[in-house]
């Protein structure tokens, strides 16, 4: 199946918002739905939910100053690109790269808190994280074996036609035949993948089971959350690599094939998103000033 999160890392313009079509419309649900994801992996003590809460809407709030305005200028010229029929691989893989980086940025500004939370986890939290863990590895593994190649492939299709034609509109024959092409490239990550995850997530259970030991807790979430290709093999880095390669590849070629229509249909979509985007940003003194509320509260 398609790693989401990677592929959203690739994909910079075309995933990053999957499945919305205004963004103010999951912006501004994030302060509880990131609670409410997390709640559903570790049951929170009042305070615990009390502190999350708190620092969710802190990192929202560094969010919407530091990134949104460079969201929407980004598309903006992505668009440009796309419009004109120079969108080249190359030109792709600085967007991606570009979007990765502020995935970094993210990570290393929420780092104190992830450190600060971990912390808080009693022995009965931990435990009760390793065991859904456990219950969800088991239920991708009975997935999964019951699940063909050609399934796979073609799950992998379909959902990547049904994401080009959201951003350009309907596909022709020739454009869904290079999708086609893709999907044989595109290589499932299968028991890679799920190696991968599971080495994730038992290196998090270590982590937490010497959450007393701040210097080792800061560490490990470090490694974690800011430098996760470390735990990587070669192998799982160069499958990511080449489906990297393969989908750049095709977004490209897409580009210089788009019809008058199909680019009017990605500029209305795009501008829709640049403006949410425009309108969701927030200046960088009324956070520094919101900020420093949060801080006379505390002390």
């Amino acid at each position: 199946m398609l790693n989401l999160k990677n592929f959203v890392l690739t994909l910079l313009l075309l995933f990053i918002l999957s499945g919305c079509s205004r963004v103010q419309l999951v912006y501004n649900q994030l302060d509880w739905l990131i609670p409410y994801y997390i709640n559903g992996y570790v049951e929170l003590s009042e305070n615990q939910d009390f502190y999350l809460n708190e620092q969710v809407s802190g990192l929202l709030k560094w969010h919407c100053s530091e990134h949104l305005t460079s969201y929407a200028n980004l598309l903006r010229n992505a668009n440009k690109k796309f419009q004109s029929g120079a969108m080249t691989s190359a030109q792709l893989e600085e967007y991606a790269a570009q979007f990765d980086s502020y995935w970094r940025e993210i990570m290393h500004f929420s780092h104190p808190s992830l450190v600060d939370f971990f912390h808080t986890l009693s022995g009965e939290q931990v435990n009760a994280l390793g065991e859904r863990f456990r219950v969800d590895n088991s239920d991708w593994y009975d997935e999964f074996k019951n699940t063909s190649a050609e399934t796979i492939q073609q799950t992998n299709l379909e959902f990547m036609q049904n994401e080009l034609e959201r951003w350009f509109g309907d596909l022709s024959e020739a454009q869904v035949q290079e999708v086609r092409m893709w999907s044989t490239e595109f290589r499932a990550l299968g028991y890679k993948g799920q190696s991968a995850r599971e080495v994730w997530q038992q290196r998090l259970l270590q982590t937490l089971a010497q959450r007393e030991n701040l210097t080792k807790l800061n560490a490990g979430v470090t490694l974690l959350f800011v430098e996760p290709n470390k735990l990587r093999s070669k192998d799982y880095i160069g499958l990511m690599e080449q489906n990297t390669k393969v989908t750049i590849k095709l977004i490209s070629t897409l580009s210089s094939s788009l019809t008058i229509q199909q680019r009017q249909h990605l500029d209305s979509t795009i501008t829709t998103i640049s403006e949410d985007f425009d309108a969701l940003a927030c200046t960088p003194s009324k956070v520094t000033q919101s900020n420093q509320q949060l801080f006379v509260a505390h002390n």
